[in-house]
């Protein structure tokens, strides 16, 4: 019922532009600062991002005439906001899953864009970007980048750009900062099956060439076996089947050109093999997510025995212990997440910044632009430090700046030139999103549930039901 209802709304905004609701013709590039920085802005998020309400009030700080109002789905965090920043917004009684409030956000935002009163900013992360960017009611942020004298498009990874555009070169969503991940495995299994996994993995490594070590292991007996209680070794702690799956998906639908291919072998294979994997929790249940790596590993109800190996998301600090700085006792190197065609996924989970076509957009232009744009920052930022964490940790989110001068600068302030020197290579890699939209998944969880939950039907039915109802979704 969402996802037709989600149809709907989004058929409505297509039909709206068409008919004439959308944007008025283009108006010249005001130079005027006085005029530019001046009035307010809204800024509409699922949820508080923390980050990015600290570069509103810097935003405030160095325009005084702009007021950022930030308008959330639900008023929920995990940080306090910085003061000064003025919020709205419903905080909904009990407890929520995340996907509820993006549902909702994704619902309330496609009314708001179908009636031409969306917010100057929206997250467009949660939602089919491509498919609403068909609406025309965005703005196309290289056109932006084109006509802006002052920004220079050199001074980012522009891979990531180029990544994220759709199939004319338009460029609808800018991540303020980006993810990729490692997997970290367990070095004692390795040892006991005499696997090494320098030589096994080399760089990087898919799904496939992950479960094909776990299964080595297993055929060595380097498993702690299942001994009826139900916890023998997990292929990683607290996880279900879709452990892979926002790299793996991507691989079958393309949502900017509008193409699947599930029901192919290579699919079917995919299917197979995860089903074959022990996991703790099934894709009706809510994983426990654990925190970043090392912490994990290090808690005193958590066997290192019993799991196989672990996902990381790469903060700066994350990236750093992933190159070996501080590795964890009976943790391997950090191996490169691909997707098992050489591209490395990077997210933009944190958020994917969207201008609506209005108004309002030369000073959301401004506000984007004043985020990723060069920083200045000390020769040393110490991590302990509460202040120096506020200033110039925090505002990056536990994630990675695309502009090049920040990552470089703040990546040796915290860590030294040599931690730049090896990862910087990691960044110039990334090559594609993580993941499909909350939309498209929300769509296909109930059909991959019923092989690997239940059992019900063939992998070879799941992956031709997952066709026809991708093929349904992208043809609304």
């Amino acid at each position: 019922m969402k996802r037709k209802k989600t149809a709907l709304l989004l058929a409505l905004v297509i039909a709206c532009f068409c008919t004439g609701c959308g944007p008025k013709p283009e108006e010249p590039w005001e130079t005027d600062e006085e005029k530019i920085f001046s009035g307010e802005l809204t800024v509409s998020l699922p949820s508080r991002w923390g980050a990015l309400e600290i570069w509103a009030q810097r935003f405030g700080e160095a325009h005084p005439g702009v007021r950022v109002h930030f308008v959330y789905e639900t008023e929920k965090t995990y940080i306090d906001p910085p003061p000064g920043i003025f919020f709205s917004g419903e905080d909904p009684a009990g407890t929520e899953l995340p996907y509820d409030v993006a549902d909702r956000y994704i619902q309330k935002t496609a009314v708001a864009l179908s009636g031409g009163e969306a917010a100057d900013i929206i997250d467009l992360g949660p939602m089919a970007c491509y498919k609403y960017a068909k609406s025309g009611l965005f703005e196309d942020l290289n056109a932006l980048m084109e006509k802006d004298p002052a920004f220079k498009r050199e001074d980012y990874y522009m891979n990531i750009f180029d990544a994220l555009e759709d199939g004319e070169g338009h460029l609808y969503g800018l991540p303020p900062v980006v993810r990729f991940s490692f997997f970290v495995l367990n070095e004692y299994i390795l040892y006991r099956a005499g696997i090494d996994v320098e030589e096994a993995l080399l760089e990087g490594a898919d799904y496939k060439g992950l479960t094909d070590l776990f299964w080595q292991a297993a055929g060595a007996g380097a498993l702690k076996p299942d001994t009826g209680d139900g916890k023998g070794c997990y292929f990683a702690p607290r996880q279900n089947k879709a452990f892979f799956q926002e790299l793996v998906l991507p691989r079958f639908i393309d949502e900017r050109t509008g193409e699947a291919r599930f029901d192919t072998p290579e699919f079917v294979d995919y299917l197979q093999q995860v089903d074959g994997l022990p996991f703790q929790y099934t894709l009706e249940q809510t994983p426990e997510h654990c925190d970043y790596w090392p912490n994990f590993l290090v808690r005193p109800e958590f066997d290192i025995r019993e799991s196989f190996c672990e996902k990381v998301p790469t903060s700066l600090y994350t990236l750093n212990l992933a190159l070996g700085a501080g590795r964890t006792l009976g943790t391997t190197r950090g191996v490169l997440c691909e997707d098992g065609e050489g591209n490395v996924p990077f997210s933009t989970d944190m958020a994917l910044l969207a201008i609506p076509k209005g108004e309002n957009t030369r000073l959301a232009w401004e506000f984007l632009k004043f985020i990723i744009e060069e920083k200045e920052f000390p020769e040393d930022v110490w991590q302990d430090s509460v202040s120096d964490n506020y200033e110039y940790v925090h505002p990056y989110n536990q994630s990675l700046p695309i502009n090049r001068a920040n990552f470089q600068s703040l990546g040796a302030a915290l860590y030294g030139e040599n931690f730049v020197e090896a990862a910087e290579p990691y960044m110039e890699r990334l090559s594609s999103r993580l993941g499909v939209s909350r939309e498209l998944q929300s769509s296909l969880m109930d059909i991959l549930a019923g092989y690997w939950d239940h059992h019900l039907i063939t992998a070879q039915d799941c992956a031709r039901q997952l066709q026809e109802r991708a093929w349904i979704y992208l043809n609304e």
